[in-house]
Parts: structure tokens; C-alpha cells; sequence
């Protein structure tokens, strides 16, 4: 479970260019959860799922992930927590153009003791879940856009994290690519994964359990 109580994140604090991301935000994501994170440019969505994945820091308030308070652990230790419990997709793919798919699917376990016979395993075994399997030796720059988000999916679920984060995943892909994309994502929730998307996209909006809007850095 996700729990925000009383969230308040501001950039450049006590500079002339200070803004107020998040004000005083509450909000509890029940595990298995399949939400959209919904409102305009500027209003807070990105920034939400920055402090819930533990990329951003808070000013006040409480972030707990699974019952782990983010703001009291180490740098080394959030980066742990990260890595085993969260999966990240993000619209432009962020993924290494002249490596293979199944290499960049292997990044998240990089730092893991298994041998690299076993990573190859955890590996293939996401990029089955994403129906990529024939594309795994495929460099990532020959790719399709819908390619490389199941992709970035794939790297995403490797080490099956409690929950995905999503920041305008289907952004980037034409319409028909993003119903494939939204499919796979019901897919992996109907598996158990609890997804949360930031989309400005009703269509994408409407498939989602449950919408968030957001505006001016408050649930509304």
C-alpha cells in the first residue's frame, strides 16, 4: 500500500522561482490498484510520481511505501527500495538505443549477486510477459515506438515490483499502439501489479479502476 499524508513538495525553495508542486496532499493506493493520475500541464501529476517512486524528496508530510517511510532512508537504501519494488516507464522509453532489448531489460539487475545466467533468465521471462520474445536480440534503435514501450515495460516488471509507475506512457504512440499498450497494461494488473499512469488522455483515462485528478498540486 501507498500511503500521502500531508504531501507538500517545493522546487527551489526560498528562490524568486519558487513553485509549490504538491500542497498538503492525501492519498492511499490500495495494492492492485489500476489508476490514472489525471489534470493539466503544470498541476502536480509527474511530480506525485516522483515523490511516491522516491526520485524527489518532500518538504513535509509522509510518503510510505508499504509501510517504509522514504524520506528517512538512506540514499543507498531508497535506491534498493526503488529498484525491488517499483518499475518506471516513462514516455520517451529512456532506454539505451545500441543495446539489445534483452540487454536493457537487464539493467534493473545489474547490482544483484545472481549469476548472469539466471538475469537472462528473469529477463526473458519479462519480455515473454510483454509478447516481444523474437525482438530480444533486436538492437532497441531498430524498434518501433509500441516496440520499445513494451520494452521499457519489460525492464520495468524484470524484478517484479509491487508497483509500475507510468508517466505518460502511451504519449509518445499513435492511437492504435496505445489501445496494444493499455491492453498489456490491464494485462499485468489482472496479474496482480498495481499500476498508476499519468496521462492526459481520456481514453486512456477511462480504462483505468480509478481516476486522480490533480490541479494546482491538489487531489480535487
Amino acid at each position: 500500500m501507498i500511503k500521502l499524508e500531508n504531501i507538500t513538495k517545493i522546487y527551489n525553495k526560498g528562490k524568486k522561482n519558487e513553485f509549490t508542486a504538491l500542497k498538503n496532499v492525501n492519498l492511499t493506493i490500495e495494492d492492485g490498484e489500476f489508476i490514472a493520475v489525471t489534470g493539466t500541464s503544470g498541476a502536480g501529476k509527474s511530480t506525485l510520481l516522483y515523490v511516491i517512486s522516491g526520485i524527489d524528496t518532500y518538504e513535509d508530510g509522509s510518503c510510505t511505501l508499504d509501510g517504509t517511510e522514504l524520506n528517512r532512508l538512506s540514499d543507498v537504501k531508497l535506491s534498493k527500495v526503488r529498484n525491488k519494488t517499483i518499475g518506471f516507464v516513462m514516455q520517451d522509453f529512456a532506454l539505451v538505443e545500441d543495446f539489445s532489448v534483452l540487454e536493457n531489460v537487464m539493467l534493473p539487475l545489474q547490482f544483484d549477486k545472481m549469476s548472469g545466467k539466471k538475469k537472462k533468465e528473469l529477463a526473458m521471462e519479462a519480455i515473454k510477459r510483454v509478447d516481444i520474445e523474437e525482438l530480444a536480440k533486436k538492437q532497441v534503435n531498430q524498434l518501433s515506438g509500441g516496440q520499445k514501450q513494451r520494452t521499457a515495460i519489460a525492464r520495468a516488471i524484470v524484478n517484479h515490483p509491487n508497483y509500475i509507475l507510468a508517466d505518460e506512457p502511451t504519449g509518445a504512440l499513435d492511437s492504435k499502439t496505445s489501445k496494444e499498450i493499455m491492453n498489456l497494461f490491464e494485462k499485468l494488473n489482472a496479474d496482480g501489479q498495481t499500476i498508476i499512469i499519468v496521462t492526459h488522455d481520456p481514453d486512456v483515462a477511462v480504462r483505468c479502476k480509478r481516476n486522480i485528478r490533480i490541479e494546482d498540486g491538489q487531489v480535487v
